[in-house]
């Protein structure tokens, strides 16, 4: 009896205590609840931090893209192939998904075109038609390019392809292409496609240079 008694009057049992070891559960709960928020903080803080790197990194990245693209311009411009094939590699990468991307392929590509690269040239062109984010003036240029370089080497079928593609595009070039496709065709003895070509210019195109130009091949 006399150890029942014990335990009822023990410390633990007094309400006081009862309270103060909830309190401790409580403070416990506190002090995991504020790690929990501190350790989220953090990797909130590291989150931040390595976004902010990464954008800085890729505007830096950026800019001395848009400078290495200025610099092979002039070099291509004062014939200086190689240094100008340098500088347009270096800065195509950096402009990755850009405008400024498929620009800078343009140039590359006509770097390659000048010191005698043709194939280089002509997987060029085509990174540059399917650049991310390309304007379609810029898709249409490189695919003319494409369908010059196929009908230098004679390969017509392949050339008309290009010049209808471009010929598709709704942007300045789009006169250009149809007076090639049309020319090529001839040289291909598809006549079907030539008088199709031609007839696309004339109706898009009544008054301009190429216009006159077709009227006098087909005597209109």
């Amino acid at each position: 009896m006399a150890s029942k008694r014990k335990q009822a009057l023990s410390p633990s049992s007094y309400p006081s205590a009862k309270f103060f070891a909830l309190l401790q559960k409580a403070w416990a709960v506190v002090g995991l609840y504020k790690q929990q928020v501190i350790v989220g903080g953090v990797a909130l803080v590291l989150l931040a931090a390595s976004w902010i790197s990464w954008v800085t990194w890729t505007q830096y990245r950026y800019s001395a893209g848009l400078q290495q693209l200025s610099a092979g311009m002039a070099a291509l411009e004062t014939e200086n192939i190689q240094q100008a094939i340098d500088l347009l590699k270096e800065a195509a990468p950096s402009l990755s998904g850009s405008v400024a991307q498929g620009v800078a392929l343009l140039y590359l590509g006509a770097a390659y075109e000048q010191d005698d690269q043709l194939a280089e040239a002509q997987a060029v062109y085509e990174r540059s038609a399917h650049v991310r984010n390309n304007h379609g003036y810029i898709t249409q240029v490189a695919l003319l390019r494409l369908g010059q370089g196929a009908e230098q080497a004679g390969n017509f079928d392949s050339a008309m392809q290009w010049y209808r593609e471009a010929a598709l595009i709704d942007r300045p070039g789009k006169g250009e292409a149809l007076l090639a496709l049309g020319e090529v065709a001839e040289r291909n003895q598809d006549a079907a496609t030539s008088a199709a070509s031609y007839e696309d210019l004339l109706e898009h195109y009544p008054e301009s240079p190429l216009a006159e130009l077709i009227k006098a091949k087909t005597q209109r």
